[in-house]
């Protein structure tokens, strides 16, 4: 069964970031190059990419805490818009935000929040 959440436009924290539009997320129960553990579920997250010159990648935070983030779960290049977080709980709320960041290494203000329960 597929599930989609929306990711509304990323706002950017320096002029040379432009906003780059929405993005979805839906369940997905594969994983990454190996299998989750049992009873644990995947969600992939996908969104539109950011056309700026000096785009170097995105950060996605993952979070149990509504609006708490710490260090990123992952950092993708600029070509990817997708990743897929794994080894999700039963039981659990995730909460996940995205930030692009440039070749300066300015990092975007977070996205629009989206959570999961699952």
């Amino acid at each position: 069964m597929t599930r989609t959440l929306r990711l509304l436009a990323l706002a950017w924290a320096t002029a040379a970031l432009a906003a780059c539009g929405s993005s979805e997320v839906a369940s997905n129960q594969g994983g990454n190059n190996s299998p989750p553990p049992p009873g644990s579920q995947s969600l992939t997250l996908d969104w539109d990419a950011n056309t700026e010159p000096d785009l170097a990648g995105y950060k996605v935070y993952r979070s149990t805490t509504q609006g708490v983030y710490g260090t990123p779960i992952a950092s993708v290049s600029a070509g990817t818009t997708t990743f897929t977080a794994s080894g999700l709980q039963t039981g659990t709320t995730y909460y996940f935000v995205v930030t692009a960041y440039n070749t300066s290494f300015s990092e975007s203000s977070h996205s629009n929040e989206v959570s999961k329960t699952f």
